[in-house]
C-alpha cells in the first residue's frame, strides 16, 4: 500500500474530528504538517488511556491471539505488545513482521476473512496452532469498518472488542456511539461487556466478549 494511503485516512479522521478541510497537499506546509503531527501524538495520549480502560474489561486483550485490525502505525495501539495486526496499510517502524498480516479485513458468513487486491476471492483467516480468537478495533474509520462483527460474537467461535476514544469536544462523537449503539443492537445474548466512561475531558466506550472461547480452524484454499 503506498504511504499517501496511510495519510489520506487520517486526514479523513482529523476532518471528521475537527470538521475541517485539511488536504494531503496541505501537509506541505511546516506549520500545518507540525499541527498535524501534534494531533496524532495527542490522539495516541488518548488512545493509550483508552488501552488501560479496555485491558480493565479485558485483561487478556493484548496476547498474541488477538488481532488488531484496520489501523495505521500511526494509530494502531499494539506495537508495544505482542498482538497479531491485520492492516492493509504499511508498518514500516515494526520489527517483528509476522505479527503483521498486511490484508483488507471482511467478516463473511461469521468468518473473519482476509482480502487481498491481487486476489479475486476472499482468503479465510488461517487460525494457526495458538488460533486467533480475539478481533479488536478501535476508532473505526466508517460504520463498514465493524460491518458483521457482531457475527464474530454471535457464532461462538470468536470474541470481539470494539471501542472508541477522543476528547468530548471532538465534533463527531454521536456518528461514533452510533457505531456502538447499531453493533450492542445485534449482539444476542448478555456474554459482553459495554462500558462507557470519561476521565477529565477524554471518553471512552468499549463493547468486549466475555465469554469462554471455542476455538476453530480453516483451511487454506
Amino acid at each position: 500500500m503506498e504511504k499517501d494511503l496511510t495519510f489520506e485516512i487520517l486526514v479523513e479522521e482529523f476532518n471528521k474530528i475537527n470538521r475541517s478541510r485539511l488536504t494531503l497537499k496541505n501537509l506541505k506546509r511546516e506549520k500545518i504538517r507540525k499541527e498535524f503531527a501534534c494531533w496524532l501524538q495527542e490522539r495516541m495520549k488518548y488512545g493509550y488511556r483508552y488501552l488501560d480502560f479496555l485491558c480493565e474489561m479485558n485483561e487478556h486483550i493484548l496476547e498474541r491471539t488477538t488481532a488488531e485490525v484496520g489501523k495505521t502505525e500511526y494509530d494502531s495501539l499494539v506495537l508495544p505488545f505482542d498482538t497479531t495486526i491485520i492492516s492493509p496499510y504499511e508498518f514500516k517502524e515494526l520489527d517483528d513482521r509476522e505479527r503483521l498480516i498486511n490484508s483488507k479485513f471482511m467478516v463473511y458468513e461469521e468468518k473473519p476473512v482476509l482480502y487481498f487486491d491481487r486476489q479475486e476471492q476472499p482468503t479465510p483467516v488461517v487460525i494457526q496452532e495458538q488460533g486467533i480468537n480475539t478481533f479488536m478495533t478501535q476508532n473505526p474509520y466508517s460504520p463498514y469498518s465493524t460491518l458483521y462483527w457482531h457475527d464474530l460474537h454471535n457464532s461462538g467461535h470468536f470474541d470481539i472488542a470494539v471501542g472508541i476514544y477522543g476528547s468530548i469536544y471532538d465534533r463527531n462523537i454521536r456518528e461514533k456511539l452510533i457505531i456502538m449503539k447499531n453493533l450492542k443492537e445485534k449482539i444476542i445474548g448478555d456474554d459482553y461487556k459495554y462500558d462507557f466512561n470519561c476521565d477529565g475531558d477524554i471518553y471512552f466506550a468499549a463493547l468486549v466478549s466475555d465469554r469462554k472461547i471455542k476455538k476453530m480452524k480453516f483451511k487454506t484454499r
